[in-house]
């Protein structure tokens, strides 16, 4: 024998040998009624996968409607927090804004009241009657114009009563 028929030999070996179905004897077999319910059987479980992929896929289909739907809701969410946050953050800025400008007037303000005081203590370790000759100054102005005011109500003799009581 040569390699090939060997191979065919074991070719055959390895088949599964079918047996011919039993055709009953005497009985008349009608292979139309056969095929006929074997078409019905096939297309009933055709109708069946068809019917059930349709089921599934509507459910898919709804899934996918209901996750988009999730979706926009949590993107529309999103939104109004960041929306929500940044103004907060813009009112948190302008506050810190509006704390910084105070102090910083506080600070000035602090410093010229300082300057004020400083440059008047100089001036008053320089020259420490001038508070006292301008108060004396004023003084002197006033009774001036009082003597004044009085003196040409005499010539006029037209004496105001408020005047001549405070003399």
């Amino acid at each position: 024998m040569s390699d090939t028929e060997e191979v065919e030999g074991e070719g055959e070996a390895h088949r599964p040998q079918f047996k011919a179905p039993k055709i009953p004897d005497g009985e008349k077999v009608d292979f139309d009624d056969i095929q006929k319910k074997r078409q019905n059987k096939d297309l009933v479980e055709l109708q069946g996968l068809i019917d059930a992929h349709f089921e599934h896929r509507k459910k898919e289909e709804e899934e996918l409607i209901a996750l988009k739907e999730r979706i926009e809701k949590r993107r529309a969410e999103r939104a109004e927090q960041n929306r929500i946050r940044s103004e907060k953050e813009k009112e948190r800025a302008a506050r810190r804004e509006e704390e910084r400008l105070k102090r910083e007037e506080a600070d000035a303000k602090k410093k010229a009241d300082e300057d004020a005081k400083k440059k008047s203590a100089q001036t008053a370790t320089v020259l420490p009657d001038t508070g006292l000759m301008q108060q004396k100054h004023t003084l002197t102005l006033k009774s001036l114009l009082r003597q004044l005011s009085f003196t040409v109500c005499l010539f006029t003799q037209d004496v105001p009563q408020s005047t001549a009581r405070s003399h």
